[in-house]
């Protein structure tokens, strides 16, 4: 026998909405995660660039650039159908607006059931719909 599932957890049964649901959550978790790592690179890149320890590109020129003054790299937010949505703000109002999106996706593709879904909250909300459209003909319906 398993144990009951948790308040607000998911415990789903296989071909469920919310064993649909559960695995968009995760794939958009990984190219979340893909985007952030592609962040941190070009970012550490900049900062070798900056420290003399590699030679100057167009990449570390342009976050160099928008960092000096405070905005968002246009390479972040065209990065793997980035967070273009966000993109025009300050980056500090970015960068936390970045951390919310990340802990929400790592909540729900741990089973946390989330009470909604900003569609521009994802970066390919499109998956949610075909999800959806799956489970429906899968289900029957």
């Amino acid at each position: 026998s398993s144990e009951p599932a948790k308040p607000g957890r998911l415990s789903p049964a296989e071909g469920s909405l919310e064993c649909f649901m559960l695995e968009m959550a995760q794939r958009e978790l990984q190219r979340f995660v893909s985007w952030e790592r592609a962040v941190y690179e070009s970012l550490a890149h900049t900062i070798d660039v900056l420290s003399g320890r590699a030679a100057d590109t167009s990449t570390s020129e342009g976050v160099a650039a928008a960092i000096g003054v405070g905005e968002v790299p246009s390479l972040w937010s065209s990065l793997y159908c980035g967070l273009a949505d966000a993109a025009d703000q300050p980056l500090a109002r970015w960068t936390a607006h970045v951390r919310c999106r990340g802990h929400f996706l790592k909540r729900w593709a741990g089973g946390t059931v989330p009470s909604s879904v900003w569609f521009g909250g994802l970066l390919t909300p499109q998956d949610l719909l075909t999800s959806l459209c799956r489970w429906r003909a899968r289900s029957g319906g």
